[in-house]
């Protein structure tokens, strides 16, 4: 019978040898020349060769993907690769101190001739030269980093780099170039001053000739070049050796205060006249005229007090004023300056209505004929006077004047400022509280200078004129209805007696 394995075999299926005789039993023990593989050796065989055959294949293919790196790399190492270009050159077989010279060459000839025009208008030029601002170019930093395209990494990172090259190239731009910063601002600085144009704000100036006593001069705008931005479009152009010619662009730089701003800002803020009379001499008409000419054009800081008399001075032949008619002690004689309590009092007027302060005013002894009583200001060179006060927040600017409406004169004060905040206007308003009439018995006046007679035994009696008792107001309107109304003063003016005019030259 054949012999059969078993699978597990027993013990008793595996051959032994025999023992010395008299030794003891102590088991069966296997065959020295019997060697037993079962099945899970001969697996553990099966799988070591597997193994061992792979590592044979990957030390192959490593050896030979080495191989075929070092043949991709190795065509390279003294010359760049396929695929470098700088300045749109390719640089494939050339060594880096032959790029270097190549280049360098190419970049000096570009800096000989690059030239840069700054130009704002066809009449303002400006040439910038690489001689101007030291120009240099830096070859070798660019050449090295072209250079290093497929040289850094593993010998496989390095030959995966050099493949890519050949479907993606490298490009470098120009050379870096170098330049004198401080050379380049100070032209770009002198540039500038050149061309900024500062802002001009409108402005108003007085001019008495004129009326309202002001003009406007027109706001301008201005001209600002943006230095920074202009400097660098330079050393663009400049890192790029572009000869170019480049536009100066200027920003408009918007004035602060515009025409429209000051009228809006100031207004007539009262106008008040009175009739000059007909029978007024022209030695008064010359006085009158003289004291508006005072005024006229006159700006009042806000705060600031104007005094009448300090304004017009003293009234004398030396300082140009005529003798004519005028009131003194409630009588009317003739003196110099004689007219101007018309111009103080139609001034007063144009105070009061500009709803500006009263620091100091004095009725007339007499009623004049050009104003209601309680409107007018006398003034005298000794002691009385009439003040005001500028009690705005915006300076004042007075206007006078002597104007003629048909056969008529006038004496005419305007005043202008800032509008009133609150939409305020004002007025003067006079009330006579009681009429004083005047005496019966005429006054006796020798006609000395033949006004009304001449000869003696001739006579002229000029009817008397009453007297008042009257009370000032300032009245506060807006929209036309009245708000309030404030006491100014109350006046007493004298009546005045009959004057008999008799003629002294004999016949």
């Amino acid at each position: 019978m054949a012999y059969q394995q078993r699978f597990p075999p027993r013990d008793s299926d595996i051959p032994t040898r025999s023992r010395p005789p008299g030794s003891a039993r102590r088991g069966l023990e296997p065959l020295d020349a019997v060697t037993y593989y079962g099945p899970k050796k001969t697996k553990r065989r099966r799988v070591r060769a597997v193994l061992l055959s792979l590592i044979a294949l990957v030390v192959v293919l490593g050896a030979l993907l080495g191989a075929a790196a070092y043949i991709i790399i190795q065509p390279g190492n003294q010359t760049f690769y396929k695929g470098v270009y700088v300045d749109g050159i390719e640089l494939h077989g050339a060594s880096a101190e032959q790029a270097c010279e190549y280049l360098q060459a190419l970049a000096n000839e570009k800096l000989r001739s690059w030239k840069l025009t700054l130009y704002y208008s066809d009449e303002l030029k400006w040439n910038i030269t690489g001689d101007m601002i030291d120009m240099q170019a830096n070859i070798v930093a660019r050449v090295n980093d072209a250079w290093m395209q497929g040289r850094v990494g593993s010998i496989f990172e390095r030959a995966y780099d050099i493949i890519s090259l050949r479907r993606t190239p490298y490009h470098a731009s120009t050379a870096s170039v170098l330049f004198n910063p401080y050379s380049l601002s100070a032209l770009i600085s002198d540039i500038k001053g050149q061309l900024d144009l500062a802002p001009v704000d409108a402005a108003r100036i007085s001019d008495s000739t004129r009326t309202p006593p002001f003009v406007y001069i027109d706001e301008r705008a201005g001209l600002l070049l943006d230095a920074d931005a202009l400097e660098a479009d330079v050393i663009g152009y400049a890192q790029r050796l572009e000869s170019a010619s480049i536009p100066i662009r200027m920003e408009t730089v918007e004035p602060t205060v515009r025409v429209a701003d000051l009228q809006n800002d100031i207004v007539r803020l009262s106008r008040a006249r009175t009739a000059i009379s007909s029978s007024s001499t022209n030695e008064r008409n010359a006085n009158i005229d003289m004291g508006c000419e005072k005024f006229n054009g006159l700006s009042v800081a806000p705060g600031a007090q104007v005094s009448f008399n300090d304004t017009v001075g003293k009234r004398t032949m030396e300082n140009g004023w005529q003798e004519a008619l005028e009131i003194k002690y409630g009588e009317y004689v003739m003196g110099y300056g004689g007219g101007i309590c018309q111009v103080s009092s139609t001034l007063y007027n144009a105070v009061v209505e500009a709803g500006l302060e009263v620091v100091d005013r004095t009725a007339h002894k007499l009623a004049v004929s050009y104003l209601d009583p309680g409107k007018d200001a006398t003034v005298a060179d000794r002691g009385t006077d009439f003040v005001f006060r500028n009690n705005t927040d915006q300076p004042i600017q007075i206007s006078a004047r002597v104007d003629k409406s048909g056969s008529t004169q006038y004496c005419v004060f305007e005043i202008f400022g800032a509008p009133d905040p609150s939409g305020y206007s004002y007025s003067l308003v006079s009330e006579i509280e009681s009429k004083i009439p005047p005496p019966t018995e005429p006054k006796q006046v020798p006609d000395k200078e033949g006004k009304y007679v001449k000869y003696i035994g001739q006579t002229h009696i000029v009817k008397g004129e009453s007297g008042y008792e009257v009370n000032s107001f300032r009245v506060v309107s807006k929209n036309g209805t009245e708000i309030s109304r404030t006491f100014i003063a109350h006046d007493r003016y004298e009546p005045v007696s009959p004057h008999e005019y008799y003629g002294v030259t004999p016949r």
